[in-house]
């Protein structure tokens, strides 16, 4: 088996949460995750990160990487002929060559075919069916478009929700805190923003963290950064100086409170020792209480969790149940038009008769007279331009054609005595 269909046979296990309704930020960036998730797993000669370039934007593979993601691209049919110009071990080195990268593009083909079979797995196809073409389906687009095209078509972002993302950027960073906390949330916020058209330029976003930390002018991280030239303040740079700088300062603060503890420890008195204790009772019965608040809490979101469960699955069954019956309904229409035909069918007018008779201007009356011409239906009795080929009222068994000079087993209504045309039946 080929590699691409080793990961045709892999992928096909590989699962996607169900989008219920109408596709929604929230639900398209959980859709993206587990589609980079799927990507990235599938690794590569080339890269660790795998596939993520077919899921992950361009500016965010770029940041993260460092490098940017080039799609692999049909290398061309093997030219045969190079035998007459080369060496053997260079015919065979370009052999194999021009193999690995036909592999490399024949498995991105199949990657992005499996990542497109989950799209069309997770979403409705109602909101993807502008996508979808004829004879190729989605095959022509990528699945980084599709995504796309569902933020862009369904995903629309009011005033206030953009504004409420850059107030998460404008939040200062708390020395309590973990300064790896923050950048993650600086470049969550940052990419969510970049997706529905908010974008913030990397340069914004290190002003945005050098004014946060600057907030502690009496910590060393802040001055030592200032000092940096302007070449080494990336924003890959200042997350690393100032995580660096943090976690040294932490274990600085914790021998020093270990020294100062172990000196000071004589000098701890029986009223210390006692009001210590009175602290310790506290505590404990905050924890207590906090314990039997979050234990409602979570047994609350649990009754949330269930209940949310449950509509999800009763709105599942009302869109089955509304195509269900629209399905019933153009079944109905089929049978009454079929009805409708078979009606219509049964009263045309049967050889040998007169059609009924049609309303006429008395300006225009007109009396059925022999005017030369001839109808299988209704006979001699028509008009100069009345024949068996353009009939509108034609009998069952009409045949086109039958003429004057030989009426083929027709209507013989008006046959004039003078008439010596033929009649030869159904021959």
């Amino acid at each position: 088996m080929t590699i691409a269909g080793e990961i045709a046979t892999a992928w096909a296990s590989k699962t996607i949460t169900k989008m219920v309704g109408q596709p929604t930020n929230e639900s398209v960036d959980r859709l993206e995750k587990e589609l980079a998730a799927h990507a990235a797993s599938e690794h590569t000669s080339a890269s660790i990160y795998g596939y993520l370039g077919c899921i992950e934007d361009d500016a965010g593979y770029q940041t993260r990487t460092n490098s940017v993601y080039i799609r692999p691209t049909y290398p061309g049919a093997y030219c045969a002929t190079i035998r007459d110009t080369h060496s053997d071990v260079e015919v065979k080195r370009r052999e194999l060559g021009h193999k690995r990268l036909l592999s490399e593009y024949n498995t991105y083909l199949e990657v992005e075919q499996s990542l497109r079979r989950l799209i069309t797995t997770a979403v409705d196809e109602e909101y993807i069916l502008e996508l979808k073409d004829e004879y190729l389906g989605y095959t022509e687009h990528t699945a980084k478009f599709m995504i796309k095209h569902l933020r862009d078509t369904w995903c629309q972002t009011t005033f206030h929700e953009r504004r409420a993302l850059k107030k998460v950027l404008e939040e200062e960073w708390d020395l309590i805190e973990h300064p790896m906390l923050y950048f993650q949330r600086l470049d969550r916020t940052r990419d969510t923003l970049t997706k529905i058209g908010g974008n913030v330029d990397i340069s914004e976003l290190i002003q945005i963290a050098e004014y946060s930390m600057a907030l502690q002018d009496d910590k060393q991280p802040s001055k030592d950064w200032e000092k940096k030239p302007v070449a080494d303040k990336s924003w890959k740079q200042l997350k690393v100086h100032f995580i660096t700088e943090w976690n040294s300062e932490q274990k600085y603060a914790r021998a020093t409170a270990n020294k100062t503890g172990y000196h000071s420890a004589a000098n701890v008195e029986d009223s210390d020792i006692s009001q210590l204790g009175t602290y310790l009772d506290n505590i404990a019965e905050a924890a207590t209480a906090d314990k039997e608040h979050i234990q409602q809490l979570t047994h609350t979101n649990d009754t949330l969790v269930q209940n949310n469960g449950a509509l999800a699955v009763q709105m599942v069954q009302l869109l089955n149940d509304i195509k269900n019956q629209n399905k019933a309904i153009i079944q109905q229409n089929d049978t009454a038009l079929k009805f409708l035909k078979s009606q219509s069918n049964q009263n045309l007018t049967p050889p040998g008769t007169q059609p009924p008779p049609v309303p006429r201007d008395s300006r225009t009356q007109w009396v059925a007279t022999d005017e030369g011409s001839y109808c299988w239906t209704h006979g001699f009795n028509v008009s100069r331009n009345h024949n068996s080929c353009n009939c509108r009222t034609k009998a069952a068994g009409h045949k086109d054609e039958a003429t004057r000079a030989n009426i083929r087993g027709g209507s013989k209504i008006g046959k004039p005595a003078t008439w010596r045309g033929q009649d030869t039946g159904t021959g």
